[in-house]
């Protein structure tokens, strides 16, 4: 299995939000019920043909979660991004830099 990335550590270190910070991913799983996990990215390596994204969740558990994507699932992803909406959130979304609004369904 042939990696390329930086090493990551087996143990990271947790986060100190100071007032008025967040984190900057959420999610959300049927399996986990209403719970919602928060997290920050943690790092991105290529793993033989797929590209592996590690995220850590923080609250309210310390998990490292992966993501996997294939070329063809990184075009379909890029893809999904060029809806207009999307386009101008990321575009003009430092006007979310404040804490956004959360939805409570998502």
């Amino acid at each position: 299995m042939e990696t390329n990335s930086v090493k990551i550590a087996e143990k990271s270190e947790v986060k100190v939000l100071k007032e008025g910070e967040y984190y900057t991913l959420r999610f959300r799983s049927t399996g986990l019920g209403k719970t919602m996990l928060e997290g920050e990215p943690a790092d991105i390596q290529i793993v033989d043909d797929m590209l592996v994204m590690h995220i850590q969740s923080t609250t309210p558990v310390r998990w490292r979660i992966r993501a996997a994507l294939s070329f063809r699932g990184l075009l379909k992803v890029v893809k999904m991004a060029m809806k207009p909406s999307v386009l101008k959130f990321i575009l003009f979304g430092f006007k979310t830099l404040k804490k956004p609004n959360l939805p409570d369904d998502f």
